[in-house]
């Protein structure tokens, strides 16, 4: 296990930071009433919370399956909505075109 001043050191980008700031206070405030029990030093927990908050949000792709489904799932939205299965691209690509003509 890493010593206390590595594990400051490793955060240490952080200190100055309003990050740093307001979860060193929330954080202090939650173990003096009681709600929370640091098992690591509290630096420590608290450049962990700066550095998880720097991170850029990793996005989430949608798997095959999902994607899949999210497909069948419009599919069967549409036809519902569309009972004489009219081509309703075709007619909206023919509206546009009627519009641009006009114009």
């Amino acid at each position: 296990m890493a010593s206390s001043s590595t594990q400051l050191e490793q955060y240490s980008r952080f200190i100055d930071s309003g990050n740093w700031s307001v979860l060193d206070r929330a954080i202090s405030e939650l173990v003096q009433n009681r709600s929370l029990t640091e098992s690591s030093s509290h630096e420590y927990v608290v450049g962990y919370l700066c550095e998880a908050l720097a991170k850029p949000q990793e996005r989430q792709q949608p798997s095959r399956e999902e994607m899949l489904e999210a497909i069948r799932a419009a599919r069967k939205a549409v036809q519902a909505a569309n009972p004489d299965n009219r081509d309703l691209v075709a007619e909206l690509l023919a509206e546009r075109r009627e519009e641009a003509l006009r114009e």
